[in-house]
């Protein structure tokens, strides 16, 4: 795990994770996640690397993601069937998930908005993107002009989010914004090259 600062550019290195673990930032925590085949488990650090005196919390159920919110007080994870996915609510305090909120089709890309209220999503086979409100359980089709939607990430306000992936034949590929209230603005495309966050 590196911390960088945008103004200077330098990086520090908190911490090196094992092949089996990743992290998510939860709240002013890190959560690492270490996905084991044998059994998995979270634990917290400082987001200055610093160890959180708890020791590691199992997960009663496998998964395939999960993401916090960024109040740190809700965790959402993905658990696979074998022709869907399933989103449940993690317990952080002791592993436990809830009832499945919803169903996703398999191979969907997700990111958590900061209230922990929506997700955006997008389908990698039929490459739809939806909006889906996870307390009205209600989905929202978005017109959007991508066809191989990549990655997703909430702007710090909840009022919008960030976007990539891939459209037309020319294979460009393409950063966009789009605003809850319907403005969408293409921030960014080039052609052979690949962008993520």
């Amino acid at each position: 795990i590196m911390a960088l600062d945008p103004e200077s550019e330098k990086s520090e290195l908190l911490r090196e994770l094992l092949p089996t673990e990743f992290s998510t930032l939860c709240g002013d925590r890190i959560m690492i996640i270490d996905a084991k085949e044998e059994g998995s488990s979270f634990y917290f650090i400082s987001q200055s690397g610093e160890e959180q005196e708890k020791p590691a919390i199992p997960i009663t159920k496998r998964f395939v993601e999960i993401d916090c919110s960024a109040d740190g007080k809700k965790a959402l994870m993905t658990t696979t069937h074998p022709n869907k996915y399933d989103l449940h609510w993690l317990n952080l305090e002791d592993g436990s998930h809830g009832e499945s909120i919803i169903e996703l089709p398999l191979f969907t890309r997700w990111d958590l908005s900061p209230d922990g209220r929506h997700i955006v999503a997008g389908d990698t086979k039929s490459r739809r993107i939806f909006l889906i409100d996870l307390v009205t359980k209600q989905q929202e089709v978005l017109d959007l002009p991508m066809d191989h939607p990549q990655s997703f990430s909430w702007a710090p306000n909840g009022k919008s989010f960030y976007i990539s992936g891939m459209f037309g034949r020319d294979s460009t590929y393409v950063l966009m914004e789009v605003e809850l209230e319907g403005k969408q603005r293409i921030l960014r495309e080039q052609s052979e090259s690949w962008m993520a966050f």
